[in-house]
């Protein structure tokens, strides 16, 4: 309502009190639209602004966390056991496959002995057991041959393997995130050959295997990325590294796996 001044000026200039004029359906939705676009323009332009890529609504995941897959061992059972063998001559064979299998014989009496004191009456039956899904991680670093003793002997990994299947596992994973091209690493240490022909699943890195993996610890506080895609499935994890010496540690044996 306008006060008496403003009437008297609004009759004087001849001007006409918008509380009198029509305001027609169409003027409103014009004018209150144009409103809206603007403000809306104002809107997206900040948002412009702050998200220029449009990845406001897109945000990673959440760290994956390592399952516990330790086993508990009867107190009574020792957790080190040492396996003493003399190795096969090779002028004892007529020919090199009949002595890579007598390396694998003695490999898988070898191993089944060390499981058997360690486990009692069970043997690897307390490690392992009926359905698991088992990632067995080499050291497989290095495009080395085997004679070289820098990575996991491919009679020891197809020794575990036969023992795993054994004891019931569902399905057994061979998978390493090696220093050198994986394929070549594989190949030249026979680590993989071992691991198909005892029947695993051989599982090399690729980038959409990686995921960020919580640590948390003193010096990785947070995360670290990690060849995560064969533990994704795994109920059980064996890790077979070389037992070797090194310039900073002297000897690594299950450390630098």
């Amino acid at each position: 309502k306008l006060t008496r001044t403003q009437q008297k000026n609004l009759e004087r200039l001849g001007g006409v009190n918008p509380a009198d004029e029509t305001f027609s359906r169409r003027q409103f939705i014009t004018q209150v639209g144009g409103t809206g676009l603007v403000a809306g323009g104002a809107l997206a332009a900040g948002l412009l602004v702050r998200d220029r890529w449009g990845m406001e609504g897109v945000k990673p995941p959440p760290p994956v966390r390592l399952k516990d897959y330790s086993v508990s061992l009867s107190p009574s059972k020792p957790n080190l056991v040492v396996v003493r063998s003399t190795p096969p001559r090779a002028d004892q064979f007529d020919s090199r496959e009949a002595e890579l299998q007598a390396r694998e014989d003695q490999a898988f009496r070898m191993v089944k002995a060390a499981l058997d004191t360690m486990g009692g009456d069970k043997g690897i039956g307390q490690f392992i057991t009926k359905g698991d899904v088992v990632v067995i991680k080499p050291n497989v670093a290095f495009d080395k041959n085997p004679d070289l003793a820098a990575t996991t002997q491919p009679d020891t990994v197809s020794a575990v393997v036969k023992l795993c299947f054994g004891a019931g596992a569902r399905k057994v994973i061979v998978a390493d995130n090696p220093i050198n091209n994986p394929e070549s690493c594989f190949f030249k240490t026979k680590v993989g050959e071992a691991a198909v022909r005892a029947g695993a699943e051989l599982m090399m890195p690729q980038d959409s295997y990686f995921e960020q993996l919580y640590v948390g610890g003193e010096t990785i506080t947070h995360t670290w990325r990690m060849f995560y895609r064969p533990f994704r499935e795994a109920t059980k994890v064996i890790g077979i590294s070389p037992v070797k010496d090194h310039n900073l540690c002297k000897a690594t044996v299950t450390m630098k796996n």
